[in-house]
């Protein structure tokens, strides 16, 4: 397929559209491409490129005409957009429970506002709901490319009224691309600082992902001169392109830092492949004056795929996220065969949607006129807050669930309030969250150090502590494993600072005497890639604190489960029998020891050092020996892996030796 002189339509472009859209769904239906989430960076260049070059052009033949620049993005994004949160939103009134309904409520009001990135990157904490149970989550990266849209002409508007009276024409596009490149290094610096300092600020905001947007906007606006003059060149640049893409496709995974300076092996992959491909004025559009990946890239199946890419992008993560909602099959995951029909009805969904909703909108065939289309946009955002806003004041709509499941579905509420982040400057100045007695003269008998896990400890630790009339001090922050020498990689924990953390606990111990210092995580999840380097880590850690005067305790983690317990619970409740019962598909004693081989292993190591273990595993076995996950009607899980309050209580003969000053080694 190649391109007439004449014509500006790039099969190529859709051809890496496609590409881009493949490695999304691949990796969201967990069928390939580890890295596959970088599609949505190829997709910000592709964008950039487009839409910088359509507003140059406009530049050119006098100004921007920004009504009907907005009139092009309305016919583009909102008709799509409209009938897939239709959609959902009746898929959601009929299996969503009341807590992921009011969320589905509040998500349709941000995406309304523009602002879906936003509303998921503060609903992100640890203890939201799953990700990948979240039906509008990918409007993140929409909402990200609306705020571009709305910057940039504004941008060049602005900037073209104050050069033009000084400059010709072209020196006003070279100075706008100038200024390209300043606001893309800003935003690429600002992106790897971010990924470092909060990972999720830097996954979400425009401002660190303003570059990927505007590397696409720079390509736009280079000179015809600094083209690629010959095929070798071409061969280069594209070849060395697809790679890149490749690379980040196969080779990243989901706790790779990003987006930061991963996220240029996707962005300048695409970048390459688009100016590999384009043409100098003049030359013949010729196979021999293309490479090889013009062929790859304009692949009519490929192609195909990439002109529905944005319907498909709509459609098949509600698919997948509603499909991962119900599952309760195990494995965390839906079983394969309804992934792969979860991912077929999306393309079947997309051609419809691109065949009769795109098309007729961006041809005019229906609301033909710009007025007609702009109220149709102000119209539909209305109609989608005021329906978000009341599915959120009437919170979810619980009355149309059964009682007794409303009850299981409760656990995920059943969380204890203790702080799940600490200040790293208070922490070095020896300052830390207090549990139990919190009388400021009494003396800490007790330093609890972990993450989110040793937190849903803390009704039992803390109700124990008063009891005693003992004080205890915390030091606990989500995805952080507690060791000195080691962090665990994940976008919700501290990464490289939990060495200032560890440092400090060490401090504290060492300096008030603490008797006691208890070491709880999500053991299985610590090790990243490293289990040797976390294995000596932790030995490492127990080691020091033993000669700082404390007696470690290392507590096992409870069993994870292949469901969210009190949605498998509340699920199974529901009329008609659809559902298997939960409780049948809990771990057994034997997989929660396979999850957990790692420190499985490091227990006699562990133990060399004067360390304690205790192992809450047995505590939460039935008669079956499989894993507990209700008790006296109530979830014991708030989700797969914390313990509700009352599911922690059922811990209190573990620890009571502890706290009272008697315990026993559990090993």
């Amino acid at each position: 397929m190649i391109p007439s002189s004449s014509s500006s339509y790039r099969p190529d472009i859709d051809g890496l559209r496609g590409l881009a859209v493949l490695m999304v769904v691949l990796f969201h239906a967990d069928m390939g491409f580890n890295g596959g989430y970088t599609g949505v960076d190829i997709f910000f260049v592709i964008s950039g490129y487009l839409i910088t070059g359509l507003l140059f052009k406009e530049m050119e033949r006098g100004s921007i005409d920004l009504a009907g620049f907005w009139e092009r993005r309305l016919r583009r994004i909102t008709p799509a957009l409209a009938v897939m949160l239709v959609v959902v939103l009746a898929l959601g009134a009929a299996v969503l429970f009341p807590s992921a309904f009011t969320s589905l409520g509040e998500s349709f009001v941000a995406q309304a506002l523009l602002s879906a990135n936003l509303y998921f990157w503060q609903d992100s904490g640890y203890f939201a709901d799953a990700a990948e149970e979240k039906p509008l989550l990918h409007l993140w990266s929409l909402a990200v490319e609306e705020q571009f849209y709305i910057l940039l002409p504004l941008l060049l508007i602005f900037g073209q009224h104050w050069l033009k009276r000084r400059h010709s024409a072209d020196q006003v596009r070279w100075i706008m691309v100038r200024v390209f490149v300043g606001l893309m290094v800003v935003s690429f610096v600002a992106s790897v600082v971010g990924v470092a300092m909060d990972a999720n600020t830097a996954f979400y905001w425009l401002h660190t992902r303003a570059w990927e947007l505007l590397l696409g906007s720079v390509l736009a606006g280079l000179p015809e001169a600094w083209r690629l003059k010959n095929r070798q060149q071409r061969e280069v640049v594209a070849g060395l392109g697809l790679v890149l893409i490749l690379v980040a496709a196969f080779a990243y995974e989901s706790d790779t830092a990003f987006p930061g300076a991963a996220a240029l092996l996707p962005c300048l992959g695409a970048a390459g492949l688009i100016w590999a491909h384009s043409l100098r004025a003049g030359e013949k559009a010729q196979a021999e004056s293309l490479p090889r990946t013009w062929r790859v890239m304009t692949w009519k199946p490929l192609v195909a795929v990439g002109l529905i890419s944005y319907s498909l992008y709509l459609w098949h993560w509600p698919l997948l996220a509603l499909a991962q909602y119900v599952n309760i099959f195990g494995d965390n995951s839906p079983p394969v065969l309804i992934r792969v029909g979860a991912v077929l009805l999306a393309f079947l969904l997309a051609w419809m949607s691109w065949r009769w909703v795109e098309m007729p909108f961006r041809r005019k065939s229906i609301f033909k006129t710009r007025r007609s289309i702009f109220l149709m946009g102000a119209g539909l955002g209305v109609l989608f807050i005021v329906v978000g806003w009341q599915i959120v004041r009437h919170e979810g709509l619980p009355e149309r669930m059964p009682e007794a499941a409303m009850i299981y579905e409760g656990g995920k509420q059943d969380r204890p309030e203790f702080p799940l982040t600490v200040d790293l400057e208070a922490v070095q100045q020896g300052q830390f969250a207090k549990a139990g007695m919190k009388d400021a003269e009494a003396p800490v008998a007790m330093m609890i150090w972990g993450d989110s896990h040793a937190r849903s400890l803390m009704p039992v630790l803390d109700a124990l502590c008063q009891e005693h009339r003992l004080t205890a001090e915390m030091a606990m922050y989500s995805a952080t494993s507690p060791t000195l020498g080691f962090y665990r990689r994940s976008r919700n924990g501290l990464g490289v600072r939990t060495e200032i953390l560890a440092k400090a606990v060490v401090e504290r111990v060492r300096k008030a005497k603490i008797p006691n210092t208890l070491l709880a995580a999500y053991w299985s999840e610590c090790p990243n890639k490293d289990p040797e380097g976390f294995s000596n880590a932790l030995v490492e850690t127990a080691r020091v604190l033993t000669e700082a005067g404390t007696q470690v305790w290392v507590v096992l983690d409870v069993p994870t489960q292949p469901f969210d317990v009190p949605k498998a619970l509340a699920l199974g409740r529901l009329p008609g029998g659809w559902f298997p019962n939960p409780a049948e598909r809990t771990t057994t004693l034997e997989k929660h020891r396979e999850i957990n081989a790692v420190m499985q292993a490091l227990i006699p190591r562990l133990l060399e050092t004067g360390a304690r273990v205790l192992d809450p595993a047995d505590l939460l076995m039935n008669a079956d020996g499989r894993t507990l996950i209700e008790h006296d009607g109530h979830a014991v899980y708030v989700d797969y892996n914390h313990l509700t309050v009352k599911g922690a209580h059922l811990l209190r003969p573990l620890f009571e030796g502890l706290v009272s000053g008697s315990a026993t080694p559990k090993r």
